[in-house]
């Protein structure tokens, strides 16, 4: 099958939702054909990632416009360009493109938070990013949520079912037990006790 990933900065994974895209697209990579959509601005020229293809996609300056910009290039290409079975957009600001994207595909979508609750945005942008929400719920094929809490709110508000996913966590490589015990030593802390009542 041949997936790609739209809605996030790129690889290298620094946090967030990159974070949770590097861990599925590495895992699926032996057995499909994979492509991120990234912003050239965040991924270095030499950066790779075994099995996967990154399409670095340029993108304007600015806090309101860098990844807009990179979101609506890459689905540009993807429309125009590529030749996926599914896409997998993350992040509900960027249901924008999901007109665009749904022309050619199915597309999965999965959602990390509200961006337009967060108090860095201006009420203009909060505004535009709230818009967004209704799209990124009617237009995709599948809903999902890292989040219990969101997954719920979506699915009660619009009446679309709304899967919750949550983030995993890698047991490799094995957690170093005894140096977390050093740790937890250096601070009188001892493993198995609460520290506050």
């Amino acid at each position: 099958m041949k997936i790609a990933y739209l809605g996030v900065k790129g690889l290298p994974a620094r946090s967030g939702a990159e974070r949770t895209v590097e861990a599925i697209a590495t895992r699926l990579a032996d057995r499909h054909d994979i492509t991120i959509y990234c912003s050239s601005r965040y991924t270095p020229p030499a950066a790779s990632v075994p099995g996967i293809r990154l399409v670095r996609m340029p993108g304007l300056r600015g806090k309101y416009t860098h990844m807009t910009s990179v979101d609506f290039m890459a689905a540009c290409h993807a429309v125009l360009r590529g030749d996926y079975d599914l896409i997998h957009l993350h992040h509900i600001e960027a249901g924008f493109v999901l007109p665009l994207l749904r022309l050619k595909y199915p597309v999965v979508s999965t959602a990390h938070g509200f961006a337009y609750r967060l108090e860095k945005w201006s009420p203009f942008a909060r505004k535009l990013l709230y818009m967004m929400v209704s799209p990124f719920i009617k237009l995709s094929k599948v809903v999902t949520s890292v989040s219990a809490k969101d997954a719920a709110e979506l699915q009660t508000r619009y009446q679309r079912q709304v899967f919750y996913v949550p983030n995993g966590v890698s047991l490799e490589p094995a957690p170093d037990v005894e140096k977390a015990r050093m740790i937890l030593a250096q601070h009188g802390l001892t493993y198995g006790n609460t520290c506050c009542s």
